[in-house]
């Protein structure tokens, strides 16, 4: 499934709600941002609900970076 939405300072380009291999529920969430100097970034947000607590990871892209490239990176 895919949800774009925007929020204030942010763009959301894509949310992918899936299951891990060990079938515990994930979201990766990628999008546009603006950080605390107000330099736009590119980043992807993945978090896992495990057994016994949750994980997550975030990924910062610089603001030039091509959805191509991005694409690419993640094997897509």
């Amino acid at each position: 499934m895919t949800y774009p939405a925007t929020a204030a300072g942010s763009e959301t380009i894509a949310t992918e709600v899936n299951r891990t291999s060990q079938s515990y529920p994930s979201i990766a969430v990628g999008g546009i941002a603006s950080d605390a100097t107000g330099a736009q970034i590119r980043f992807l947000a993945i978090t896992i609900k495990g057994p016994d607590e949750n994980q997550a990871s975030l990924v910062r892209f610089p603001p030039d970076t091509a959805p191509e490239d991005l694409d690419a990176l993640l094997g897509s």
